[in-house]
């Protein structure tokens, strides 16, 4: 074979090539060799020597060399040559993931291709259906030898269980390579049954990779998923239900859970798979165990049976007979939740509900009735007996830190309300809220607060039926004493103030129950050795916040107050069968005495002579304004003679001075006892001769004594104690007031607004001045 110009010889896989080395041999003859990949492959003395191969792909690329060795050469001729196979696709599969695939997991699948020329195109292919492809397009320039082909599944399912198979061509032939993906996945589990004459067949059957599986017990629920009883079953994949008699006929009725594993979770990482089915037998109507057999009317009333029945076939009758005669009723149907017994076991069942309405109006109504439930495979019979409702009677018992509200009425269901405590003189403490079957529990009290929790407890229960009274809610009470020390009630006084020299009769008030308290006085510690008169009070103590009315005992200790060491903190102890408790009182001096005057405090010392400062200070101020007024007063200018004459004058009714002082003088009678005049006094003016109504001069006389410019307060003289002219004067710089009235006064009008009947005396006033210069 003849090698190109670049030194390559060309062949395919499986294709055998022929090699031969010629020289031109000289003497002696040279050895020659032919080398590939630095070994030895042939050799020979002669002009020539040929070498024939198979080649594979793994000779791709190697070179071959010719050697002529000679001892007259100093280095030996040799010639190399190139080999260019040409070879198939090979294959070569990767999984990124090794092992079993676990539903849920992601997958990756990879091809790797080598080949001499270059692949055309290489897939993945499952079940003859493409899933990826790479092919080479006609404007790609590609020139390498390896190439891959890559497709990945984020979430494997149990469908993508199979042969992937990779394919891959080029110009030399066509390649293929597979792989099987084993997906393990738990089992899907389906449950079945046949119901025979004499029993009810369960088959669980699993479905999931790998097919070992392991069946656990069974399981029995009701239809709301509420566990009624596990159980074995015959064989691994099969339950067996006999029919008994002794058992209600819809008591099988029910969820059956079948629970296999094959060792794979699910998503949820549950290794344990479950199925289940619902099993409901066809049977007879069942009564349901909650149904009443004893309900609850009123006479003259209507009565309203309930009767609950468990019926699959949805298609039952329900009549109501007495003695033997069916008894006509209205009778309402609907559908219901209610509970049953399934195998011991109390659960939620769907039933239907039938309200029976009857109308008591003879006492023969209440008695024994049967109710009779049918459908089309049978019938089933239940009792009630119908009686007559009454309210509750109620009863409260007690223990340590309990109390039980007993109710015994028709019907039995109560509805209890909250607890209503109250003191001993019926007053209410405080609501307390209790068990919904009437049961309370006392909180302890604290310390030195025992007789807290004592009083009238109040339980007031309702069963709907109203007594004689027409209330619904009927009570029932228990008195609670507690058992504990004395207590010692808020009116203690904590001081006592008493006079130094005098006895002090120290009352201790104490709240016990026991009745059986004795106390004792200690000064400094020790026990005033004096004997206390007991009486028993009706005092007031705080119940939670609550002032109320209680009894207690009253101890009264007659001591003493004759030394300075008397006044001091006496202690008082009481103590019963159960304990003690103690309660101080400090005793002070009511008033200062000479032995306690020189302790008098300081700070009253500074109080009192603030005080004293203050009254002297003002005392003076006082004495000053009086004589500046009296020194004030003499400085008044002289009136002449003529005014003071026209001071007295005809006072005449419809002059408009007196008339604008009227409504004055009126308002000031309300508030001034003005004198009525019964006689004249004998003395009289020209004032007399002029004619003049009672109220002007009235008006006149009061406007004059209540107008300004009069200092001295006004004189109520007698005038049988003064002498007086008829046209005397007297000269005065400052008016003296004076106001002449008879020696005697009529009734003063209760209402100074209208005038007396009787006939008024006239009266007068006159003014009398006093000159500094008199004359007559």
């Amino acid at each position: 074979m003849q090698a190109s110009e670049n030194n390559i010889i060309y062949g395919r896989e499986g294709v055998q090539l022929n090699f031969t080395c010629t020289v031109k041999n000289g003497i002696p003859a040279a050895t020659l060799l032919w080398r590939k990949d630095n070994l030895t492959v042939a050799n020979g003395s002669s002009d020539n020597l040929s070498y024939q191969c198979t080649p594979t792909r793994f000779d791709h690329m190697k070179n071959i060399t010719c050697s002529a060795f000679s001892d007259l050469l100093p280095t030996p001729l040799s010639h190399t040559i190139q080999l260019d196979i040409q070879y198939r696709p090979y294959l070569m599969i990767i999984q990124r993931n090794k092992g079993s695939i676990v539903e849920g997991e992601s997958m990756e699948l990879c091809c790797i291709s080598n080949s001499n020329p270059h692949v055309q195109y290489i897939a993945w292919e499952k079940n003859k259906s493409e899933v990826a492809l790479w092919r080479q397009q006609a404007a790609t320039d590609f020139d390498e030898l390896n190439k891959d082909l890559c497709f990945r599944i984020p979430s494997v399912y149990r469908n993508h269980t199979g042969n992937y198979t990779c394919f891959a061509e080029n110009s030399i032939a066509k390649s293929n390579s597979s792989i099987a993906i084993n997906v393990l996945y738990p089992p899907d589990v389906i449950v079945t049954y046949a119901v025979l004459e004499e029993s009810t067949i369960l088959s669980c059957i699993p479905d999931g990779n790998p097919d070992k599986y392991t069946f656990y017990d069974w399981e029995h629920r009701s239809d709301f998923n509420e566990h009624i009883r596990w159980f074995n079953g015959i064989r691994e994949n099969q339950l067996i239900i006999n029919k008994s008699q002794h058992r209600k006929s819809n008591e099988d009725d029910g969820v059956y859970v079948c629970t296999v594993s094959n060792g794979v979770s699910n998503k949820k990482g549950n290794f344990r798979q479950e199925g289940q089915v619902r099993v409901e037998k066809s049977a007879s109507p069942v009564f349901f165990a909650d149904n009443e057999p004893v309900q609850i009317g009123q006479y003259g009333k209507i009565v309203e049976l309930t009767i609950k029945v468990y019926d699959k076939t949805y298609n039952s009758k329900v009549f109501i007979t007495k003695k033997g005669t069916t008894v006509r009723t209205k009778t309402r149907i609907e559908n219901i939740t209610t509970h049953d017994t399934f195998y011991g076991v109390k659960i939620r069942v769907s039933g239907i509900q039938y309200t029976i309405r009857m109308h008591l109006t003879s006492s023969k109504d209440f008695t024994n009735y049967t109710v009779e439930a049918c459908n089309d495979i049978g019938c089933n019979h239940f009792h009630v007996l119908v009686q007559s409702a009454n309210p509750p009677d109620v009863m409260v018992t007690s223990t340590i830190s309990k109390l039980y509200c007993v109710a015994d009425g028709r019907p039995d269901k109560y509805t209890f309300y909250d607890w209503e405590r109250k003191s001993e003189f019926n007053e209410h403490i405080r609501y307390i809220r209790g068990t919904e079957k009437g049961q309370l529990v006392i909180d302890k009290s604290q310390k030195g607060k025992e007789n807290e929790n004592d009083g009238i407890y109040i339980c007031t229960v309702s069963n709907g039926i109203s007594n004689l009274k027409g209330k619904t809610k009927q009570k029932g009470q228990s008195v609670i004493v507690s058992h504990a020390p004395p207590v010692f009630v808020p009116d203690n006084e904590l001081v006592q103030n008493r006079q130094y020299g005098k006895n002090i009769k120290l009352k201790i008030h104490v709240y016990d129950k026991s009745y059986n308290c004795s106390v004792l006085i200690k000064m400094n510690d020790t026990t005033i050795k004096v004997k206390a008169q007991m009486e028993k009070i009706i005092t007031y103590d705080t119940f939670h916040r609550v002032n109320i009315t209680v009894r207690g005992q009253r101890y009264t200790f007659e001591l003493p107050l004759t030394s300075e060491n008397d006044f001091t903190r006496y202690s008082a102890e009481a103590c019963n069968y159960v304990g003690c408790y103690y309660f101080d009182i400090q005793v002070q001096s009511a008033y200062f005495s000479y032995k306690s005057e020189k302790y008098c405090n300081s700070g009253w010392k500074i109080v009192g002579s603030l005080l004293g400062g203050i009254i002297i200070l003002s005392i003076c101020l006082n004495i000053y304004c009086l004589l500046k007024r009296k020194r004030l007063s003499r400085m008044v200018p002289e009136i002449p003679l003529e005014v003071q004459y026209d001071e007295i004058g005809i006072i005449h009714g419809n002059s408009a001075g007196i008339q604008a002082l009227s409504n004055s003088v009126q308002e000031a009678e309300t508030s001034v006892d003005g004198p009525t005049v019964e006689e004249t006094y004998p003395h009289s003016t020209s004032l007399e001769q002029h004619d003049s109504s009672d109220n002007s001069v009235q008006s006149l006389s009061t406007s004059l004594l209540l107008g300004d410019g009069y200092e001295n307060p006004y004189q109520l003289i007698d005038p049988a104690d003064i002498e007086i002219h008829t046209y005397s004067t007297v000269g005065s710089y400052l008016y003296q007031n004076t106001i002449i009235f008879p020696r005697q006064r009529s009734s003063r009008n209760p209402n100074p607004f209208i005038p007396n009947e009787e006939k008024r005396v006239p009266w007068l006033v006159i003014y009398k001045t006093k000159c500094a210069n008199a004359w007559t």
